[in-house]
């Protein structure tokens, strides 16, 4: 009988170690995370007014989902400008933040056209990465 009672109590000795073995990972890779709401992503690349005729790029907006639009005014000299937008609070993936560009073209006749492209603003779930983080997005 009381080698069942020795083996009973290893047997729950057993048990509760391994299900402290399971919860603790669980509880570090939680709290080992980076904070979303402190790491920024930057949104850069080229916008380019080619597919209208005579066009010049003179902004590029982007809206992301449940927030405020972002707008980086260009010189409206050239079919194709350079542009960078900083959105901070965004989500690790694989959530990210859908978003919205809008890039604005004024032609010869000082008629305006714009364009969209749905894209999700990325940033990437690994604590080793920098907390500003470059995004490209060519827009054409």
């Amino acid at each position: 009988m009381r080698d069942l009672s020795r083996r009973t109590r290893r047997l729950a000795s057993a048990t509760a170690v391994a299900a402290l073995v399971v919860a603790v990972p669980a509880t570090a890779t939680g709290t080992a995370q980076a904070d979303p709401a402190k790491n920024k992503v930057v949104v850069a690349g080229t916008a380019s007014c080619e597919r209208f005729a005579d066009a010049s790029v003179t902004e590029v907006s982007i809206t992301p989902k449940g927030k405020p639009a972002k707008t980086d005014t260009l010189s409206g000299e050239d079919e194709k400008e350079d542009y960078s937008l900083t959105f901070t609070k965004i989500p690790k993936l694989p959530k990210g933040l859908a978003a919205t560009a809008t890039v604005t073209c004024l032609d010869d006749n000082d008629d305006t056209q714009t364009y969209h492209k749905n894209f999700t603003i990325k940033r990437p779930d690994d604590p080793a990465k920098p907390t500003n983080i470059t995004q490209t997005l060519d827009l054409k």
